[in-house]
């Protein structure tokens, strides 16, 4: 059976409900899966950075087209990657 190397880290995004000494027992949200690196060492470029480097957003509109709701959807709730926000 072949293996396939795979980081994974758990991604904890924070709002002002979560702030506070039980942020630290809030259960993730979801999953940051990645086969180059870990999405917080800057030494090494992710696969997110890859893609987002290479990918043709003009020949193909439709990514953009179905992220641009769940772009404002976070901008307008608070979430944030920080707890201070």
């Amino acid at each position: 059976m072949a293996t396939t190397d795979r980081r994974l880290r758990p991604y904890f995004p924070r709002t002002a409900s979560f702030a506070g000494p039980s942020a630290s027992r809030t259960p993730a949200l979801s999953l940051a899966l990645d086969r180059r690196a870990l999405y917080f060492d800057c030494r090494h470029p992710t696969d997110l950075e890859e893609l987002l480097k290479t990918y043709d957003f003009e020949a193909d509109a439709a990514p953009m087209a179905r992220a641009c709701p769940g772009i404002a959807l976070l901008t307008e709730s608070g979430i944030s990657k920080f707890e201070d926000r």
